[in-house]
């Protein structure tokens, strides 16, 4: 691995790491830094059980170059276009919504933080790469 990508994985790690502090500090789980070959994720969850099995509802967050995605086990995927609020977004949802494990978010957490479906969010990305939507003069 070279220099650049080492440190982009510490600095990945290291943004994982204090998610789960803020979670934690908060009174919230999340299951570790959890690396899928080309991509990684770690999952939040409302509760532990006495045996250390995390339960309630849960969803997963991923960060990308593009920035942090969101999860929920519906197979509904979003953009967190405002990095900053991540950790406030994971605590707010598990505040209102402890128990189950929901297939998606609801309408007032997807307006609160702007999130965004991943498919638009994959093809603003693919397209700003490819100069489409600015103004060239």
């Amino acid at each position: 691995m070279g220099f650049w990508r080492e440190m982009e994985a510490c600095l990945t790690i290291h943004a994982y790491d204090e998610l789960a502090r803020t979670v934690t500090d908060a009174g919230f789980y999340t299951n570790g830094f959890e690396t899928y070959g080309t991509w990684h994720r770690t999952t939040v969850c409302s509760k532990r059980l006495l045996d250390g099995t995390l339960t309630g509802n849960s969803f997963w967050v991923s960060r990308r170059a593009s920035g942090w995605y969101v999860g929920a086990w519906g197979g509904f995927v979003y953009y967190l276009p405002d990095e900053s609020r991540l950790a406030e977004m994971c605590i707010a949802w598990l505040t209102r919504v402890p128990n189950g494990t929901r297939p998606d978010f609801d309408k007032q957490l997807k307006k609160e933080f702007g999130l965004i479906a991943a498919d638009e969010a994959f093809e603003k990305e693919k397209n700003d790469s490819q100069g489409r939507g600015q103004t060239r003069n």
